[in-house]
């Protein structure tokens, strides 16, 4: 991919969240699946202020797409730990977007997974 200058180079930062009780597995950490949902539910609210997320959908009948993904798993989360997901744009072309997104604990700023989409 080029890049291109004109896109966004602010990192976008989420209101904080709390990890619940529900979100925990057998081991007392936060399950997995919570991580990718978090990414998922909340990239899209962040994306919504790049004019790329729910309402670009709706208005234009065009959306995003995940063609490939890696997520790694830094720290452990436990119930009740605040949280944030920041995300930032690294690459584009015409067709596609290479972003970076991370959680973060909202107490300390350590990073707990990071997630790279294409």
């Amino acid at each position: 991919m080029i890049q291109d200058h004109a896109l966004p180079s602010n990192i976008l930062l989420s209101g904080v969240h709390t990890v619940d009780e529900s979100w925990i597995d057998l081991y007392g950490h936060m399950n997995m699946v919570r991580y990718v949902a978090l990414f998922d539910e909340v990239g899209y609210a962040l994306m919504e202020r790049w004019g790329l997320g729910e309402t670009y959908t709706r208005d234009e009948g065009f959306g995003l797409f995940v063609v490939d993904v890696a997520v790694h798993y830094r720290r452990e989360l436990r119930a009740g730990t605040p949280l944030q997901v920041a995300l930032r744009l690294l690459d584009a072309d015409d067709k596609r977007l290479l972003s970076l997104l991370e959680i973060r604990r909202a107490d300390d700023g350590t990073v707990a997974a990071t997630r790279e989409q294409l």
